[in-house]
Formats: C-alpha cells, sequence, structure tokens
C-alpha cells in the first residue's frame, strides 16, 4: 500500500493522460503512448509504477471479471477500451482490436 502511495499522483497522470488520449490508436501505439508519459514523469521527478498498467490503477477487478466473463476477450486493448468506456462521460472514439 505505501508503494501504491509513493506513486499515486505519477500513475494518475498517466491514467489521465491514457482516458483523454489514446482511445483511437492501436495496441502497440498505446504503449509507445504510455512509455513517452512515464519517460516524462520520470524527467520531471514525478514517481510512477516501474510495471504501470491502466487495469492496475484504476480498473476495478471485479468489474474486469465480470467484462470477462460476459464476453470481452482479456487482452489488454479490451480490457483498456472496457476502462474506457467505463471512465468517459462521452461516447470515446475506440479501435476495436
Amino acid at each position: 500500500m505505501e508503494d501504491e502511495i509513493r506513486f499515486i499522483m505519477g500513475n494518475i497522470y498517466v491514467s489521465a493522460s491514457s482516458i483523454a488520449y489514446y482511445g483511437p490508436f492501436t495496441g502497440i501505439y498505446r504503449e509507445e503512448l504510455v512509455n513517452k508519459w512515464l519517460h516524462k514523469a520520470a524527467e520531471l521527478d514525478i514517481l510512477c509504477s516501474e510495471k504501470y498498467s491502466l487495469a492496475t490503477v484504476i480498473g476495478e477487478p471485479v468489474t474486469i471479471r465480470n467484462w470477462t466473463s460476459k464476453g470481452l476477450p482479456s487482452d489488454s486493448v479490451s480490457v483498456n477500451n472496457g476502462i474506457l468506456v467505463y471512465n468517459s462521460r462521452c461516447f470515446p472514439l475506440l479501435i476495436d482490436p
């Protein structure tokens, strides 16, 4: 729990960036964007988890399990799309794997 608190600002920065920007991109390009954001956070001395994952930071495991039990593929792009839809106020633009 202490590690999560130490990394909360950086993880939320990357999560907010992900929700706002990476919906229409492919999984590979999303990873590149996240790596750039993590690198920028490191430049600014903002601590982030070494193994950052949108599903880990703002995903709810029970909700994600419910989605996969109802047919959502369990790959990271599909789960992240579910998180984007779940956390957006309007209909997000998404790429369908």
